[in-house]
């Protein structure tokens, strides 16, 4: 025959009320504890979270004033777009034309360890306007590397014209192909920039030089150089 719990023998030394209330303080002191935790935690996050955006700010300003670099040389290369379409010209009568010297324009490396370095929980516990803004800019940043690297591929088939001489037709087709395929991507690279700087005015973030350099010395590397060509011999 099973017997029944005797809950006489359960019943606390000091009674009910009393380990209630030794159970309460334990609780309350738990509680306490986990919310000073959470408290820590937070502050915590918060000078994490600080830390990021100031960093990441410092790294976007970088990439803001290699952007306001490449306007600067913007007027200058339809410039020089535009003398190549008169030397291409001159070349459909099929007489010998100079050759050409395709310059590759002062491209500042674009600034992004910090962001691809960034801690994902940080990046999680930013204000959602905030994250919007930075994947955004930085989508950018990518769209704009890979079109400098397809300008590389262009002024490549243009170095092929460094020689003076005549061209076919199949030579100008090439160049002409090249040639508005790089002033193209001039004119969205020049957009871009603007786009971007709004990208990230709206985050109050503004241009900054990297340590060291001065506007003086960006001013001189972008300095404008007019298309050069190489003489026909005997001219």
């Amino acid at each position: 025959m099973t017997r029944g719990i005797d809950w006489g023998l359960l019943k606390p030394r000091d009674g009910w009320r009393a380990f209630a209330g030794e159970v309460g303080v334990v609780v309350i002191g738990v509680l306490l504890a986990l919310g000073a935790q959470q408290l820590v935690d937070r502050w915590q996050m918060n000078r994490e979270m600080a830390g990021f955006r100031e960093t990441i700010d410092h790294e976007i300003g970088l990439n803001l004033s290699v952007y306001s670099a490449r306007e600067q040389g913007h007027a200058c290369a339809l410039r020089n777009f535009d003398a190549l379409d008169r030397w291409l010209a001159s070349a459909r009568s099929g007489a010998a034309v100079p050759g050409v010297v395709i310059a590759t324009p002062n491209n500042f490396s674009f600034y992004r360890s910090a962001w691809d370095n960034r801690d994902a929980t940080v990046f999680a516990n930013l204000p959602k306007a905030v994250r919007l803004k930075y994947a955004e800019f930085y989508d950018e940043l990518e769209n704009n590397a890979l079109i400098r690297r397809s300008e590389s591929e262009y002024r490549a088939i243009l170095r092929r014209y460094a020689e003076p001489g005549p061209l076919s037709l199949t030579e100008r087709r090439e160049f002409s192909g090249a040639m508005q395929m790089l002033r193209a991507q001039e004119d969205i690279l020049n957009d871009n920039a603007a786009f971007s700087k709004a990208i990230a005015d709206s985050i109050g973030v503004k241009p900054r030089l990297a340590d060291g350099v001065t506007a003086d010395q960006i001013a001189e590397a972008v300095r404008c150089k007019p298309q050069q060509f190489v003489p026909i011999a005997g001219t």
